[in-house]
């Protein structure tokens, strides 16, 4: 599997004075999180900008994060002010030196040759030419492909998401991007039939402490799940984190709600501490998450590290 993203240095500020400084970020890393919570063969694709610290890298690949898809770029690394407020906003600065998030978004011919053909990729938020590059590259390869779109790349483009839609397996975007997509939020299940119209043959609305819903178009099927977690610490890179969990889990089951409760699982584990780093490790909080949502007992499956959910959900859902 292929994870394509950005790789960010975060400065961030909550609204109770918390501060977390020059910190591990980026949607690549949370989405890789959130699929290596469940799998060893995935591989984040990003370009590296000038003065990443090295001590993250470090940290990264101690986890088991492989690194062989991250690029040396001539741009300086992406660092950036994450700036939450009381109402539950957030806004983004870069600092005045810091690369554009367009110079380091991958291209296709940024990965490597022993990775050009993956079973799988995700493709998360970029500037929407890029992205549609990127999948093209990853539909020519015959690879099941997932894509997050960025809140800004959605209002006023509904022409070229039609255009790219169909070539998406499974479209994952917020409430507000679809939203924004829609001219309007008519609620989550006429909203998610809204995007198949444009396309989107699977579409997963992430809801936030709503939870999921997900929805296929062939045949008009929609299952909802709740949010995995109740008081979170910190919801950077919940989303990414939802959307890496996902694919891991269709991947290891080709069953959608498999796909859903692997995706709450990894986004509540990244939501229950700060920062990314503190999910870099997985240990049994993850089963335990999973046995919860499923309702019942984890079939025998106890030990860290991966396991097919279809194991543990068989006749429940």
């Amino acid at each position: 599997m292929l994870i394509f993203g950005h790789l960010t240095i975060d400065d961030t500020v909550m609204p109770d004075g918390r501060t977390a400084m020059g910190s591990l970020g980026g949607n690549v890393v949370y989405a890789g999180i959130g699929a290596h919570l469940w799998i060893d063969d995935l591989v984040m694709v990003a370009r590296l900008g000038q003065g990443y610290p090295q001590h993250l890298l470090d940290r990264m690949a101690a986890a088991g994060l492989r690194l062989d898809g991250l690029v040396p770029s001539s741009h300086n690394a992406i660092r950036q002010w994450q700036l939450y407020d009381v109402e539950g906003g957030r806004r983004y600065v870069r600092l005045a030196s810091a690369g554009t998030y367009a110079d380091l978004s991958p291209r296709s011919a940024d990965v490597p040759d022993n990775l050009a053909h993956p079973r799988a990729c995700h493709v998360a938020p970029m500037p929407l030419d890029i992205q549609a590059e990127l999948v093209d590259w990853a539909r020519k390869r015959g690879a099941t492909v997932t894509l997050d779109p960025h809140v800004d790349s959605v209002a006023g483009q509904a022409a070229v998401w039609r255009e790219l839609l169909p070539h998406v397996d499974a479209f994952l975007p917020s409430r507000e991007e679809a939203q924004e997509l829609l001219g309007e939020w008519p609620g989550a299940e006429a909203a998610a039939r809204g995007l198949a119209g444009l396309g989107a043959a699977i579409v997963c609305l992430k809801l936030g402490s709503e939870g999921s819903l997900v929805y296929r178009a062939a045949d008009d099927w929609l299952w909802r799940a709740d949010s995995g977690v109740s008081n979170p610490v910190d919801t950077t890179g919940c989303g990414d984190a939802f959307c890496g969990g996902f694919l891991a889990g269709w991947c290891e089951s080709g069953d959608l709600r498999t796909a859903v409760l692997y995706g709450t699982v990894s986004a509540s584990f990244v939501a229950s501490g700060f920062g990314a780093e503190h999910c870099l490790l997985r240990d049994h909080a993850a089963t335990s998450w999973l046995i919860r949502l499923c309702g019942g007992d984890a079939g025998g499956i106890g030990a860290p590290g991966p396991f097919r959910c279809d194991r543990v959900c068989a006749g429940r859902l």
